[in-house]
């Protein structure tokens, strides 16, 4: 008789449980909102929930959809993440503009390059080297020194872009006697300082004041 008392009490007990279990799923599917066919519940991440919410001193985290808080001391150390197909990393003229840049600094240094860039000075004469001839020291007995003196010109060109000035010019007389031999036999020099225009559209002359000194055989 008892056996059969404690087998009631537990299908009774058992009956119980499912009748609540029952009730409690109905409630719930009646408390669930209904959804169109297009769209889905969200799905939960399992991280959110071990997020830990500090209430004070925090702000809204933006990655989180408004579900989570960061320390306020945090928010400067934020980064923030750009998809690939964004239209801000593939700037459409950024090459076209460096090279439009590279190309104007090298115009712009080859101009001035061309325009200071130093350049020859032409010296270039007319005449004859020697026209007239003042002896001024003569071994008449031996012949064999001689001494005398010659001016000549020399048109002076200047082929830069900028004025040159001629402060000192000096020249210096060669004897080929002999085919072998350059025996210096003289000097010349000019003082005077002049400024010629750039662009070789102004020609100066410079008159040289020469001495020569001749010994030997090429005094005769």
């Amino acid at each position: 008789m008892n056996s059969v008392q404690k087998r009631l009490q537990n299908w009774t007990s058992s009956l119980r449980n499912r009748v609540s279990r029952q009730t409690e799923e109905s409630e719930t599917n009646d408390s669930a909102p209904i959804l169109p066919d297009n769209q889905h519940p969200t799905s939960i991440s399992p991280s959110t929930d071990q997020y830990h919410e500090l209430m004070n001193g925090s702000v809204p985290c933006p990655s989180c959809g408004g579900s989570g808080r960061i320390p306020k001391e945090l928010e400067e150390t934020l980064v923030a993440l750009i998809p690939m197909s964004d239209d801000r990393l593939k700037p459409k003229k950024t090459v076209m503009y460096v090279t439009i840049g590279i190309l104007a600094c090298v115009i712009i240094a080859s101009f001035f390059i061309y325009v200071f860039l130093p350049r020859t000075v032409l010296l270039t004469t007319d005449s004859y080297p020697i026209e007239v001839v003042n002896v001024f020291d003569l071994d008449n007995q031996t012949q064999s020194h001689i001494e005398f003196y010659f001016s000549n010109a020399v048109n002076v060109t200047n082929s830069n872009y900028f004025p040159v000035e001629v402060v000192n010019v000096s020249a210096t007389i060669i004897s080929k006697f002999q085919p072998w031999s350059m025996d210096i036999v003289g000097n010349g020099f000019n003082t005077t300082e002049l400024r010629i225009s750039p662009f070789g559209g102004n020609k100066q002359q410079i008159w040289f004041n020469n001495t020569v000194s001749l010994k030997g055989v090429v005094a005769i």
